[in-house]
């Protein structure tokens, strides 16, 4: 218990940090139409299942994110303004399963509401997560007209083989998504939510600066204080 109610404050601050963050940053930067682009993680380890055994599959309640990840990516949406974006909300597993669009305005952002409310994420695992493929599929959504904001929310690490480095691509994703974005104005939030898994830090630690890693440990203790690390570098173009 005392677990799930860290985490969940973690989650808060977090998200807190994403809104206050961006916001604050948009302010220095002359008006432009926000593409966000939410990455969700839909595999069944986001719901506390652990294994692939019925009737539970071993739920796990310290594991069981998913209320906690909702109520984020809904915030995200209802802090934001109307500027002529969109949201661009694309759940994933082995593969990113919907393109789901909605614009940014009040019905829109009721839409992309309801939709995150009333999606159905399945107890029993199918499939794994493929971050790479996911990253990979949405930089061909970055438009460059407009400012654009990825949000990568996940619990795990790449655990199933892309492209031609396998099961080890996330490094030639991160690479690629530099080199695609360099000199852009494009920023990236990879949230990662399992605190035991640090393997990714290393690969995105100063990969460019435009993407920014998000734990739970970066607010662990902090409260609503801003790490520096978590100011964005936005470029215009």
């Amino acid at each position: 218990m005392i677990f799930q109610i860290r985490q969940t404050n973690s989650i808060k601050a977090i998200v807190f940090l994403l809104t206050f963050t961006f916001l604050s940053s948009s302010k220095i930067i002359a008006q432009k139409s926000v593409n966000r682009l939410i990455l969700w993680d839909v595999t069944a380890s986001m719901v506390g299942s652990t294994n692939n055994t019925p009737p539970n599959y071993g739920y796990n309640a310290n594991s069981d994110i998913d209320k906690q990840v909702r109520d984020a990516l809904i915030k995200i949406i209802s802090d934001s303004k109307d500027d002529d974006g969109v949201f661009n909300i694309y759940p994933f597993g082995s593969d990113i399963l919907e393109y789901m669009n909605f614009p940014n305005t009040s019905n829109g952002r009721n839409n992309a509401i309801n939709y995150i409310t009333n999606y159905k994420i399945d107890k029993q695992p199918k499939g794994y997560t493929n971050i790479c493929g996911a990253w990979d599929k949405a930089m061909m959504h970055i438009d460059s007209k407009l400012r654009n904001v990825i949000y990568l929310f996940t619990d795990g690490s790449q655990n199933v083989a892309y492209g031609k480095d396998g099961i080890n691509c996330l490094s030639s994703t991160v690479n690629k998504y530099c080199s695609l974005t360099n000199g852009t104005d494009t920023y990236t939030f990879y949230v990662s939510l399992n605190v035991a898994d640090k393997t990714f830090q290393g690969i995105l630690k100063d990969a460019c600066k435009n993407i920014t890693v998000v734990t739970a440990d970066d607010v662990k203790g902090k409260g609503i204080k801003i790490p520096q690390k978590l100011v964005a570098k936005f470029q215009p173009l």
